[in-house]
Parts: structure tokens; sequence; C-alpha cells
């Protein structure tokens, strides 16, 4: 249910299924986020660039991997760059933004009111954050400085942030091999304790 709504639902759902043993459950919760149509997608990139997506991309991947605030396509620049391009739902601000409004509501309403809980501060700073998390623009910045930070640590890769393809709703970036966290929890002692040790020197 949570992972139908995309949004603020579907990023609830992320919180409650981030620990180890939620591993069933999130891949529920991933399963029920629907991929934006690529029929869509082209329309996004089409309006973002003022051009169809084949003058930018050599190829893209036809199905998106969704999440709450938009999905990844894995593709090819022309000049022959392996990305991933994170692209934002159309219209999602505008529903996170009123499903916001909706929780500040509830809070004025039968059972709740009689308790007397504000939530307003708790709308206030979920606003902020989702603010921040969809403008993609400012997660580009973030990225590039993060990439400027890390060099010292050799074992840390931060993709680069294709910026000439980037805009508010789409972040281009070269794509980068690796494993998830659920695989590095089964590899052996040693290379957990490795990988460990390159975490800790990272913090």
């Amino acid at each position: 249910l949570l992972g139908d709504g995309k949004g603020l639902s579907a990023k609830v759902g992320q919180f409650m299924t981030m620990d180890g043993e939620d591993r069933e459950l999130r891949e529920t919760l991933c399963a029920a986020i629907e991929p934006m149509p690529f029929g869509q997608v082209k329309d996004v990139l089409r309006e973002a660039y003022g051009a169809p997506y084949d003058t930018i991309f050599k190829s893209l991947d036809k199905k998106g991997r969704p999440a709450s605030l938009g999905q990844v396509h894995f593709g090819t620049l022309l000049d022959g760059r392996d990305i991933a391009v994170k692209i934002r739902y159309p219209d999602i601000a505008k529903s996170v933004e009123a499903e916001l409004l909706l929780m500040g509501f509830l809070t004025k309403v039968g059972t709740v009111a009689r308790w007397g809980f504000n939530l307003d501060g708790y709308r206030d700073v979920f606003w902020r954050k989702f603010s921040e998390e969809l403008d993609y623009s400012l997660e580009m910045r973030n990225q590039q400085r993060y990439c400027g930070m890390i060099p010292p640590l050799r074992e840390v890769v931060v993709p680069e942030v294709i910026a000439e393809y980037s805009k508010p709703n789409i972040l281009v970036q070269r794509l980068e091999e690796g494993i998830s966290v659920d695989e590095a929890e089964k590899r052996s002692p040693s290379e957990r304790q490795s990988m460990g040790r390159a975490m800790l020197r990272h913090y």
C-alpha cells in the first residue's frame, strides 16, 4: 500500500524497512512502486533538453528502477560513457506538498485533535528535507563537493556527475559498478572486515 502511493508514503515505507531483517518487506515495497512508462520518460527528457532524448543518449534502458521520488535508467551517452540517469517524477513535489498539508489537517480532527498532538513542526521538517531531495541541482553540487573531498580514500568511489546534461529534475552521472549491502553481508569475514575498515576511515 505504501509503495503504491509513491512520494511521502513510499518514503515512509523505505524508513520502515531499513533494518536487515526487513529484507522481504523491502523487496515487497520496491515491487509495489510502479515505474514511470518510458513514453512519459521521453516526454520529461524532451522538455528538459528541448530535443529528443536520442540526441543526448546513445542508449537508455526502457524500464526504470523506481523509488519514492524518481527512478533511475542506465544507458550510454553519444560519446560512449556509461551512465545512470535519475529522473524525478513529474508533479511529485505537488503530490508531496498535498500529503504534508493533509498530515497537518489530520491533527485538527477526531481523536488526534483531542490528544492535542501538533504535527506542524514534523511537517515543516519533512517539507524542508523533501524540498532538498527533490532538487537534483542541489544533489549535483553536493556530489561534486563530495567528489572533491574523497580522493585521499582510495577505496571509496563517488560517481562523477555529468553536469552539462543534469537539470533540476534530472541527474546524470557515470555508472560505477558495485554490490549491495545485502550482498556485502554474505562475503567472507576478511572481506567484511576490509569493507568495515574502509567505512570507518571514510567516516
